[in-house]
């Protein structure tokens, strides 16, 4: 029997994104695709937001199953859902969905991830435990031995699996600082042209991290300004510049830093295009191997697994309400 089509909301910080899908045998097919505001832009407006994204999606096919994940679903955003203990296998997020009752959909909620980590303290992510599903089936080897696995982004994400089972992870606020630097700073005189992009200038900020330069980094980074003051860099050449040296920092803390940091690892990499390009360079330059993979496919991969799994196991949301208030309801078992 043919698999229903559904619809993968992945909701972060700084954006939402939507799609509709046809489940495949790994990756489903995208029938449609739309973006919204993030999180923080949506504030107060969730579902009128979502809506205005796959409305007429579901105004053609309201039977359609829609599964949210990401930063939505912390405290921060429109459904808190619990967090999972890790180690755990990324297959335990089928029998953690929650289904929200709202108005106008049958609404899937993913839970987060914790880990404690081996110095102390805690970390969390929401959405890339989804991501980390879907590249457990785009490459199966991961399922075995130990994989170091980086999710770059507004909060870049370094996990350590050991056959599959994610075991621990943390949170680099890369993206966010950059965002914040180039916005709110006196850094850069003047807004980047996303198609200058200078990757001589990003290289030579990683550069910067891996020597001794880097045990200063807070010191480099003003060296944005100075370099526009009196060696000749362009708006285009300073903002890769920075993003060099964040990226770099990034990789050279945790090259010292993770006690399973090791000179032959391997790093599998996931993120955009242009994110994939940038860390790959410096994991390349730290002297890493790296295999990379596109994040929209391993959040598409992810989302195909848990609405293939639970059309597999006959689980069905309840009915779709047509009025009142939206509200989690409680996770699913079995």
């Amino acid at each position: 029997m043919t698999e229903p089509a559904f619809i993968a909301i992945d909701w972060g910080a700084s954006q939402l994104k939507a799609f509709l899908c046809q489940p495949g045998a790994v990756l489903p097919q995208v029938l449609a695709s739309a973006s919204g505001p993030g999180v923080a832009a949506a504030r107060g407006q969730f579902r009128q937001t979502l809506l205005t994204a796959v409305g007429d999606w579901l105004r053609q096919d309201p039977t359609l199953q829609v599964y949210m994940a990401g930063h939505i679903t912390s405290s921060l955003g429109w459904y808190q859902t619990r967090y999972l203990p890790t180690p755990c296998l990324p297959q335990a997020l089928l029998p953690a969905l929650v289904q929200g009752q709202c108005p106008d959909m049958a609404l899937w909620l993913s839970t987060g991830l914790r880990c404690a980590l081996p110095e102390g303290g805690d970390d969390v992510m929401r959405g890339e435990e989804v991501q980390l599903l879907g590249l457990l089936q785009l490459a199966p080897e991961l399922n075995s031995g130990r994989r170091l696995v980086c999710l770059p982004g507004t909060h870049t994400k370094w996990v350590w699996l050991e056959d599959g089972q994610i075991r621990h992870f943390r949170t680099s606020m890369t993206g966010e600082l950059y965002a914040l630097l180039t916005e709110h700073s006196v850094l850069l005189q003047q807004a980047e042209n996303a198609e200058e992009f200078c990757n001589d200038s990003f290289i030579r900020g990683c550069q910067q991290m891996q020597g001794t330069a880097g045990q200063h980094w807070l010191h480099q980074l003003f060296t944005v300004r100075t370099g526009q003051l009196f060696s000749g860099l362009s708006p285009a050449q300073a903002s890769a510049y920075l993003s060099g040296l964040l990226v770099g920092a990034d990789v050279r803390g945790w090259q010292l830093n993770e006690p399973c940091a090791s000179a032959d690892c391997d790093v599998v990499l996931a993120g955009n295009p242009r994110l994939n390009l940038c860390y790959r360079e410096a994991l390349q330059l730290a002297g890493f191997r790296v295999q990379t993979f596109d994040i929209t496919d391993a959040t598409l991969a992810g989302f195909g697994w848990l609405a293939r799994e639970q059309h597999r196991a006959g689980i069905v949301a309840s009915p779709v309400v047509k009025s009142g208030s939206c509200q989690a309801g409680s996770a699913v078992s079995g």
